[in-house]
């Protein structure tokens, strides 16, 4: 592995040993079991919760006891979220501790404190997997099956829940957390279950015409083909765009078809200037106009946790509560400021220069590490799931490729060594 990838994903020959002399390698194990089985059954509890048989707290006291697990492994192994050289830990410090001051200094003090918590979970789980998979317990195929049980729960929910009559038609139903997911599926690509699992999670994501998945759909299969055909430099390679995209325009062809209605009464809004985008344009104008004529401290610091959704009820309903951005670059600008937006920016920038290094390495892991980053990039600006507990797939898989290139350089040493 070159120089410029070392000084990111710096190694240190160490790492696993030093932290196996605070806890024992069977603890490590442990959590991974556990980290596993919380997700399964955060993947149940929360679609029981959307047909009302569960209450939401089983959800919440889920989400609730896995932070927990998370922050007592993180304090076992060493309290510092960018200990073992992992520079994302960093950037999501500064995050968590940006939205915790917002948290308290909110005058709903409990809600405030709640909603930081609900965030907390996905940074400190990227925290958590970078650590076990540096100490070599998180077993790829275990991990796998796990992510395949629970694309299978969230379809198959999906696609009961959609049949019914009633739909609420902006229920996300699943599609989010399946995006998420995705870059995990493109892990083997030589495993028999490939196909089959991508087709469903495709669907997943498709049916409940989530137009902000959708294009972060599209465009990240075409970011995983164009880095398909850099790396293997075959005109094959490159010609699975042309395909991707074909396929595509027939599904969504044939879906037209059939389910009309639906589909128009979910882009409707494109007629109707007041509405473009769920209401989307007009929201993001006005949020946009209120974070400009604010007084300076306002522009620098924003309005405080959860502003958009007071300002949002405000000015469409004159309710207490509105909707929340649907953009995580709006949202961060109208409650943090420009403070929020510069961690914004640091975290994408950082993403950026591994992906570059990547390419210069022409890693194999290149292109999941990029369809990865293709997700977030789309969903950052036109949907706003940065701050929401279903990111976790997101970290963990981040965390999974980082932690694997340590590993694979601290390898290249010890042979290096031997020599």
């Amino acid at each position: 592995m070159n120089s410029e990838l070392s000084l990111v994903i710096s190694s240190s020959v160490q790492t696993s040993v030093s932290m196996n002399k605070i806890v024992k390698k069977s603890y490590h194990k442990h959590i991974a079991y556990l980290l596993y089985a919380y997700l399964v059954i955060l993947a149940i509890f929360d679609w029981l919760v959307t047909y009302n048989i569960l209450d939401i707290k089983y959800s919440q006291v889920t989400r609730g006891l896995l932070l927990l697990t998370f922050l007592y492994y993180i304090i076992r192994t060493n309290v510092s979220w960018s200990a073992y050289n992992f520079n994302l830990g960093k950037i999501l410090f500064a995050m968590a501790v940006l939205t915790g001051i917002y948290a308290i200094l909110e005058p709903d003090l409990p809600s405030g404190l709640y909603y930081w918590v609900r965030f907390l979970v996905w940074p400190c789980g990227a925290i958590v997997f970078y650590r076990l998979v540096l100490n070599r317990v998180i077993n790829e195929n275990l991990l796998l099956n796990a992510i395949y049980l629970i694309i299978i729960i969230c379809v198959s929910f999906t696609i009961h829940y959609l049949s019914t009559p009633n739909l609420p038609i902006a229920q996300n139903a699943s599609a989010y957390t399946l995006l998420w997911i995705l870059p995990f599926i493109l892990l083997k690509r030589n495993s028999k279950l490939f196909i089959p699992i991508f087709i469903i999670t495709c669907i997943g994501i498709l049916l409940p015409i989530k137009r902000g998945a959708i294009i972060s759909l599209i465009i990240s299969l075409v970011a995983y083909s164009i880095s398909m055909a850099y790396l293997k430099r075959r005109l094959k390679n490159a010609l699975n765009i042309l395909f991707i995209l074909v396929v595509f325009i027939s599904v969504f062809v044939l879906f037209y078809q059939r389910e009309y209605e639906r589909i128009y009464l979910r882009t409707r809004d494109f007629y109707e200037p007041d509405k473009f985008g769920s209401g989307r344009a007009k929201m993001y104008s006005a949020l946009f106009q209120h974070w400009y004529d604010a007084n300076p401290f306002q522009i620098i610091f924003g309005f405080g946790s959860r502003s958009v959704q007071i300002y949002t009820g405000w000015y469409f309903a004159g309710t207490e509560s509105g909707p929340y951005a649907h953009s995580d670059w709006l949202g961060f600008l109208h409650d943090y400021g420009i403070l929020g937006i510069l961690i914004m920016i640091w975290l994408h920038l950082y993403l950026i220069k591994i992906i570059i290094l990547l390419i210069k390495k022409r890693h194999f892991y290149l292109t999941v590490f990029l369809i990865s980053y293709a997700i977030l990039f789309c969903v950052n600006i036109y949907s706003g799931q940065l701050m929401s507990p279903n990111t976790i797939y997101f970290g963990i898989f981040v965390s999974y490729i980082l932690a694997r290139l340590k590993l694979e350089q601290h390898e290249q040493i010890n042979r290096n060594n031997k020599i």
